[in-house]
């Protein structure tokens, strides 16, 4: 006899699907994701300093230490905010990214519905920041000694302080280092005595700093090439800036006045009063352009200490006064003299001017 077989249901491996159970593991596994996500996050912000608002902080505090006020730092916000800057701090690190977020904030500016005045308020605060930033920037670099010239590097001398003739080095030994003999404005070579003291300065990297010293002659040696002026070194080198503001090349003709300062009533009732000498007119032209000041080259130029007015247009006719002091006098080649000007008094709206010029904001004035 055989047995029945016996009748089974079908037997299955795996059981149906349960969509509510494959529901709540779909929502685990977004969870776990969003728990990584966030906690990299968190990990990457720690590393990097912070948020925006920890970057916001950032910014505050280092601005301060550069000597930048309130007003200035809600300006830098507001050039986040605006110009959607990702790393706020670059504005106070970087130079280049700050002078180019500066042409575009001043040309936002520019661009708004505001009134005129409270425009050029605003891009006088954004320069500012400019100004005071590079300041900073450029306290770390330093020149220590003479025996760290390099041949060929111009410098200026001077045995008064006040004329100043222009040359470079020609060599740098363990005891001197020599200089190209200077000339007169009629050509002559300068040959100065041994013993004899002179002021020698010479600019650092980047034009941004002055670097002053007092030596004496060591003696003149003689060869194919020419004369050459042989300087004791100095480990005395005094360092300052040069320039407050950076400067610009800009070979423009200009018009100029000395002012005379007058005095007017006698007694308390004595007042004195700046006048323009219109009959004095002198012709030169700008060398270099800044918002402290200039160069100006002519064959008539003012003693150190005049007050002048100058005048000089831009490429849309447009013309541009500013009040200002000859500081020093340069010898130049031929008849001509240099004279370098601080500026005593620029509108607003012409000191705005000029610094969009020097940070190639507005092309207009080249």
């Amino acid at each position: 006899m055989h047995a029945p077989i016996l009748q089974t249901p079908g037997f299955t491996v795996f059981s149906a699907p349960d969509s509510a159970a494959n529901r709540v593991a779909l929502i685990i596994f977004l969870v776990l994701i969003i728990a990584i996500v966030a906690a990299s996050a968190y990990s990457s912000r720690g590393r990097s300093g912070g948020g925006p608002r920890s970057g916001r902080r950032g910014l505050r505090r280092t601005a301060r230490r550069m000597g930048l006020a309130a007003h200035h730092v809600q300006m830098l916000n507001q050039m986040v905010s605006e110009l959607r800057i990702q790393q706020p701090l670059r504005l106070l690190t970087d130079g280049e990214f700050l002078t180019s977020a500066v042409r575009r904030m001043v040309k936002r500016i520019d661009s708004s519905p505001i009134p005129t005045e409270e425009k050029e308020n605003r891009k006088a605060l954004v320069f500012q920041i400019k100004r005071t930033v590079a300041i900073a920037q450029s306290r770390s670099s330093t020149v220590s000694s003479t025996a760290g010239l390099r041949i060929g590097r111009p410098i200026k001398i001077s045995t008064d302080g006040t004329t100043w003739y222009e040359t470079n080095v020609t060599s740098n030994t363990k005891s001197t280092f020599g200089i190209q003999v200077p000339y007169d404005g009629r050509g002559q070579d300068i040959l100065l005595h041994r013993g004899t003291e002179v002021h020698v300065t010479f600019s650092g990297n980047g034009d941004a700093k002055l670097f002053r010293l007092s030596t004496k002659v060591a003696g003149i040696t003689r060869s194919r090439n020419g004369s050459s002026m042989l300087l004791a070194h100095s480990d005395r080198v005094d360092q300052s800036q040069k320039r407050r503001y950076p400067r610009k090349e800009f070979d423009h003709p200009a018009f100029f006045w000395p002012v005379d300062v007058m005095t007017l009533g006698v007694g308390k009732k004595a007042k004195k009063q700046a006048v323009v000498n219109k009959y004095r007119r002198g012709f030169g032209r700008l060398e270099d352009l800044s918002a402290g000041g200039c160069c100006l080259r002519s064959s008539s130029p003012l003693a150190p200490g005049t007050l002048l007015k100058i005048e000089f247009e831009t490429e849309d006719k447009s013309r541009l006064a500013v009040f200002g002091k000859v500081q020093t006098t340069d010898r130049a080649p031929g008849r001509f003299g240099i004279m370098h000007i601080m500026f005593t008094k620029v509108s607003r709206s012409n000191l705005n001017r000029i610094q969009s010029f020097v940070y190639g904001v507005d092309s207009d004035l080249s």
